[in-house]
C-alpha cells in the first residue's frame, strides 16, 4: 500500500506547530486526565510525522473556555430535564463559550479506500436570553485530507486572517487565565467500527 501523505506547505507549518504547542498547555494542566494526555501526545506524535499520514484510528482534543454563567445553567438544566421538566425551564444567560479544537480522522470512500484527514479549528457560541435564539460562528480555519492531496496535489500557501488568528489565541498565554471562567478538556477517540455501532443504536433508538 502506498503511503499516504497530507501535504503541509512551510508556510502552513506554523499553524501545526501551534497546535502541538496547545496539545503541550493542555497535557499540563491539572484538570487533564491521564487518558486525556495520552490521546493528546498520540495527536501530536502523528502532527509531527507530517507529511506522512499512518494514523489508524481517529482522535482529537479541544478546550474549551465556558463563562460561569453558562456552566451553571447547564447544570440547572440537566437537573431540570432529570427532575421531569417541572418548572420553568431554567432561562439561558448571556455568555459566551469558545473553543480550540485539533481533530485527526480515519475513514472509507465510497469506493472502500482508506482517507486520513487532518482539522485545526474553533468554535465560538454566543448565548442569548433565549436557547432557542443561540448564534454561533464556525471559526473552523484549516482542513486536509489524503483524498484531497491525491487529486489536487495542494502546494497549500499562505496563512489566512482565521488562521493566523488562531495561532495567536493558543499561544496567548492570558488564553487560560480570564476571571469567571471555566476550562473543559476534551480528548476523544474513535474507529470507523465506533461509528457503525452508534448508527446502529440511533436505527435500533
Amino acid at each position: 500500500m502506498q503511503t499516504q501523505q497530507i501535504h503541509i506547505s512551510p508556510e502552513e507549518q506554523p499553524l501545526i506547530d501551534a497546535a502541538i504547542a496547545l496539545g503541550d498547555r493542555l497535557a499540563a494542566m491539572s484538570i487533564t486526565t491521564a487518558a486525556h494526555r495520552k490521546t493528546i501526545r498520540a495527536v501530536q506524535a502523528a502532527l509531527r510525522r507530517l507529511p506522512v499520514a499512518d494514523w489508524t484510528i481517529s482522535r482529537d482534543f479541544a478546550v474549551d473556555v465556558v463563562d460561569d454563567e453558562l456552566v451553571d445553567w447547564e447544570a440547572a438544566l440537566l437537573t431540570w430535564q432529570a427532575g421531569g421538566h417541572q418548572g420553568l425551564e431554567p432561562a439561558c444567560p448571556d455568555g459566551m463559550r469558545y473553543c480550540w479544537l485539533v481533530c485527526l480522522t480515519v475513514s472509507t470512500d465510497e469506493d472502500g479506500n482508506l482517507q486520513r484527514g487532518l482539522e485545526i479549528g474553533s468554535l465560538y457560541e454566543q448565548f442569548p436570553e433565549s436557547a432557542d435564539d443561540l448564534l454561533a460562528e464556525d471559526g473552523t480555519s484549516f482542513e486536509r485530507s489524503t483524498d484531497e492531496f491525491d487529486e489536487d496535489a495542494s502546494e497549500g500557501g499562505e496563512l489566512d486572517e482565521d488562521q493566523l488568528r488562531w495561532i495567536s489565541e493558543v499561544l496567548d498565554p492570558e488564553l487560560f487565565t480570564g476571571p469567571g471562567q471555566t476550562i473543559e478538556i476534551e480528548a476523544d477517540e474513535w474507529s470507523a467500527a465506533d461509528l457503525e455501532d452508534d448508527s446502529a443504536d440511533d436505527r435500533l433508538h
